[in-house]
């Protein structure tokens, strides 16, 4: 079913090994609807999870953004791949805006994100307040067990370093996706 193909690329992208079979599994999601903002969000977010497929992947996020600009998800999306190209502000902007669309469910990933880009804005006090409010959101056992690192030691590897962004450009029209 789509939704174990979903969770299946879920798994996958989180280890380093098993993150060409994810991104294989979300090229074929995205295949079967290349417009739905759902599955745009789930290969770009995948394919940013590695230093290689950072720039495809924020180009399918922009997209996705474009396409469900109320969608909490591939705003926090997008609002991560900024950050991991070292735009700070622009990261906070977006997942600010992707908290403040999932208030009513609070987000754990979202909130440990939005926590991630007050860290490195030396925003210390409001990045411990996230990471708390993300611990109480339920996450899964590895987000909590690096939220409470986070909480005791802050981030401890270098920021992202700025660099600029890929140029997007949107398609007239859905069809005209060659660029994908």
């Amino acid at each position: 079913s789509v939704d174990t193909r979903l969770m299946y690329v879920s798994i996958l992208m989180d280890d380093r090994r098993a993150w060409r079979d994810g991104i294989q599994v979300a090229r074929g999601l995205f295949a079967e609807q290349p417009n739905s903002v759902m599955r745009l969000n789930t290969l770009g977010y995948a394919l940013i999870q590695q230093p290689e497929g950072l720039e495809e992947g924020f180009r399918l996020l922009w997209r996705g953004f474009n396409y469900g600009q109320s969608d909490y998800a591939v705003i926090d999306s997008l609002g991560w791949a900024y950050y991991l190209y070292g735009r700070f502000d622009e990261a906070l902007a977006l997942i600010e805006r992707a908290n403040a669309l999932a208030v009513r469910e609070p987000n754990s990933e979202v909130l440990d994100h939005l926590g991630d880009v007050y860290w490195r804005l030396n925003r210390r006090d409001e990045a411990r307040d996230a990471w708390r409010q993300a611990l109480a959101a339920q996450p899964d056992a590895l987000r909590r067990r690096d939220l409470e690192s986070k909480l005791q030691r802050g981030l401890p590897t270098p920021a992202p370093r700025r660099r600029e962004v890929p140029v997007v450009t949107l398609p007239d029209r859905p069809s005209q996706r060659e660029d994908l």
